[in-house]
């Protein structure tokens, strides 16, 4: 039994009324960066594997993997690890995601990275430059044309409902922009980052075939829009079916624990699971976040008590998977 959690974070940003590196406690909640995604849940399952570790009532190899670059797609954590035949196993279980449902299924993700070029004249003879953030705005507006034709594709796999869709669904965002040097200088590049999620059902050579398709079309519009383009796979995704041992089991212990239904949902974000998946290794993941959260924003909480049913799930699941004892 693989038992993962990540430890890497995001940037802070600004607008935090705690401080993001100091663990604060309000009422019932933890404030801080990461304590929902995902040094919360790690540090659970670091207290579960202390308690499995004194429990005899279990056969097997338990693993306790704490990896890093999650955030960055995982290639030099999970996925390494796995890839070079450190980490095995007949089960595994991501402790990253939300407490109110079992995730089985994640979309896939795509980045691009496309630098517009232009040519840099002094502003006050802008008529003789080319302006490559101005060029830029046009694939811009071209992209959120093209993000509402994928919100229209839906997947067969259901989402949680509190993402105000039913399901899995495809996007394209422009995360990052930069451009110019001066304001008196017509910038002569302009390079935009943009996220592709994928839906299971969709095909990634496909998927970036119509992105530089609309590049093309553009520049074809356009004999002054330039660009260089860079493509970078992130996660993969991945389907655990439901019939799985590992996510049937965890289902009836989280009806068990909590007293009510574990729904199974995919997840619109990426996760480390794919990694396993991709290794033919049963694998269902499964947190202790909730949208109000804010993980990856500012504020970043945790209710304390989800905490605690999240370490609760996880050790009745494993030792039931390790077919012992029931814990009381």
């Amino acid at each position: 039994m693989i038992l993962n959690a990540h430890a890497d974070v995001v940037p802070v940003g600004e607008g935090w009324t705690y401080p993001p590196f100091k663990l604060t406690r309000r009422g019932r909640e933890w404030y801080g960066r990461d304590v929902a995604d995902d040094k919360g849940p790690l540090a659970s399952l670091i207290l579960v594997f202390n308690e499995l570790a004194k429990n005899s009532d279990w056969q097997g190899k338990i693993i306790l993997a704490s990896t890093i670059d999650e955030e960055i797609g995982g290639h030099t954590g999970l996925s390494y690890l796995l890839d070079v035949e450190l980490l095995k196993g007949d089960y595994c279980i991501v402790g990253d995601g939300v407490i109110e449902n079992i995730t089985n299924a994640v979309n896939d993700c795509l980045r691009f990275r496309v630098t517009i070029k232009g040519r840099s004249i002094h502003s006050s003879m802008n008529w003789l430059d080319i302006n490559a953030i101005e060029k830029a705005t046009k694939l811009i507006k071209r992209l959120a044309k093209y993000n509402a034709a994928l919100h229209r594709l839906k997947s067969k796999i259901p989402a949680n409902p509190q993402t105000d869709v039913n399901w899995l669904t495809p996007s394209i965002t422009v995360g990052v922009i930069m451009g110019g040097t001066k304001v008196n200088i017509v910038p002569n590049t302009c390079v935009l980052e943009i996220d592709r999620r994928l839906i299971p059902e969709e095909n990634k050579s496909e998927a970036v075939d119509s992105f530089t398709n609309i590049l093309e079309e553009l520049s074809r519009l356009d004999v002054d829009l330039k660009y260089d383009i860079e493509i970078g796979g992130f996660h993969d995704s991945f389907l655990t079916s439901m019939e799985n041992e590992v996510v049937t089991t965890l289902t009836q212990t989280y009806k068990d624990v909590l007293a009510r239904k574990g729904h199974i949902y995919g997840s619109l974000g990426c996760l480390d699971a794919a990694h396993v998946a991709k290794h033919k290794i049963p694998v269902v993941a499964f947190g202790a976040s909730r949208v109000e959260s804010n993980y990856h924003g500012v504020d970043e909480r945790v209710r304390i008590d989800d905490l605690l049913n999240f370490g609760k799930i996880i050790e009745v699941t494993v030792l039931r998977l390790l077919k012992t004892k029931e814990v009381n």
